[in-house]
């Protein structure tokens, strides 16, 4: 039995936390959640439909127009090469008439003993020969063209000054017209070195080009 002087213990209740809450004080009160982190450049917009069909619309425009000129330059290319064979035809033709004409002055008449006149010799450019093993291209001179002849062709160029001639050799038909489109494409045919009265000495001032095959 214990003594009643003794003091009285006091017992406090023990305070036992079953499943706490572990969510921070601002989650109790309504913060917002905090943003995610992003990276470090923005993203970049979109593009729209409008947008795009605008870009589709532009570039329909663009193609249109390089087709409508790549068109009148083939038209152009070809008049062209049509009229430098119809050029190259009209000048064989005019050779054919002129060595006939010749042929019959010859057969005809001949000059008397005391005739001092002379008949100068008509210059005309060589027969083209297709099945020749070199061909000469003269893009700059004094008659451009495509010759199977070297004398005359390099007669079409001789004592010009060096930016006044420009000519290639060959092997091959095929080979002579390809130097020929292109320099024709780039602008570089040019008939030069021509002089009043040289028509007896390098033949008609004008493209001599063959037939195409």
């Amino acid at each position: 039995m214990s003594s009643q002087n003794s003091p009285r213990r006091l017992r406090q209740p023990g305070v036992v936390i079953r499943g706490a809450d572990t969510r921070s004080h601002n989650d109790y009160i309504g913060a917002p959640p905090s943003p995610a982190r992003t990276s470090g450049h923005s993203a970049a917009p979109q593009p729209t439909i409008d947008s795009l069909q605008r870009e589709i619309r532009r570039l329909t425009r663009q193609v249109e127009e390089l087709r409508d000129a790549q068109e009148a330059a083939a038209v152009a290319q070809q008049e062209a090469a049509d009229t430098n064979q119809a050029l190259f035809v009209i000048v064989n033709m005019l050779r054919e008439e002129v060595r006939t004409a010749l042929d019959n002055m010859d057969r005809s008449f001949s000059p008397l003993p005391d005739d001092e006149s002379v008949l100068e010799p008509v210059i005309i450019p060589p027969e083209f020969n297709p099945n020749a093993s070199k061909f000469y291209v003269v893009a700059k001179g004094r008659a451009p063209g495509i010759y199977s002849d070297h004398g005359w062709a390099s007669q079409l160029i001789e004592k010009l000054p060096f930016d006044q001639r420009r000519w290639c050799r060959v092997y091959s038909l095929a080979d002579a017209w390809k130097y020929w489109d292109t320099q024709n494409a780039v602008g570089a045919i040019e008939i030069t070195g021509r002089t009043p009265g040289d028509l007896e000495t390098y033949g008609p001032a004008s493209y001599q080009l063959p037939p195409r095959t």
